[in-house]
């Protein structure tokens, strides 16, 4: 069976069983937590890998991954993933659930590429504009990058709009050559 049909049924049902517990903005923040985990240690999808390491020490590798106090929906739906001998798609469903959650909150999570800090007053009126825009809650993440040399970079949801000094020289050029 494909994995991606997999965890998404997985999150799904994390969704549904988050929604009948009244915890799916926790299961959310847990979810996102895992994923970060995920992303910042490669050691954890081995670990969840390893046949010869029981469930019982994936949970708490698991639970401590998510956050410091773990909701019940997350404890109760890690049990039934690593009873299934799961464990492994573990990342792919955290992504799935977040992906979910933010469709259905009408959450458009946004990240800004700039070669220097924004101040405050410019990243309130970017959040307020795409807030309009997608008539939705807006996620901002920032991102200093002085590659791009000046400009910005705005990525919302999967559309991205780049205004970089860095991409205009590199259009520039293209046309030169």
């Amino acid at each position: 069976m494909n994995s991606g049909l997999i965890t998404t049924r997985y999150a799904k049902a994390l969704l549904r069983f988050a929604d009948d517990n009244k915890q799916t903005e926790i299961v959310y923040e847990e979810m996102k937590q895992l994923a970060l985990n995920f992303d910042n240690n490669h050691d954890l999808r081995i670990l969840l890998e390893n046949p010869m390491i029981g469930s019982s020490i994936k949970k708490k590798v698991l639970l401590t991954a998510a956050g410091e106090k773990v909701s019940p929906s997350t404890s109760k739906f890690i049990d039934l993933v690593l009873l299934n001998k799961r464990g492994n798609l573990f990342h792919l469903i955290a992504l799935g659930y977040i992906d979910i959650f933010r469709k259905k909150s009408n959450i458009h999570k946004t990240v800004i590429t700039t070669a220097s800090a924004i101040d405050v007053q410019t990243e309130k009126k970017l959040v307020q504009f795409i807030a309009s825009e997608t008539k939705g809650t807006v996620e901002f993440e920032k991102i200093i990058d002085p590659s791009i040399i000046g400009g910005f970079i705005i990525e919302v949801d999967s559309k991205r709009w780049d205004g970089s000094l860095s991409k205009q020289l590199l259009r520039i050029r293209e046309k030169l050559n």
